[in-house]
């Protein structure tokens, strides 16, 4: 469920808050993250459990650069 103040901003109501498409953008990219995190540690899935720092840079700057791109 989307916060209601999240919404009040798309009726131009003026509030100042992240839009809807923003922050569940945001929230996508923390899931993310959150899940490889996981997968790493509690599940060991592999090539995720062993890759390095380097081998997650790339494709964690792809996700969030595609969900929240810069203007």
């Amino acid at each position: 469920m989307i916060h209601p103040i999240y919404r009040e901003r798309e009726r131009g109501r003026g509030v100042t808050a992240v839009p809807v498409a923003g922050a569940a953008r945001a929230q996508m990219a923390l899931a993310a993250a959150i899940g490889i995190a996981v997968l790493r540690s509690s599940i060991q899935l592999q090539p995720l459990s062993s890759a390095t720092e380097q081998d997650l840079v790339g494709p964690l700057r792809d996700l969030v650069d595609a969900l929240l791109p810069r203007r």
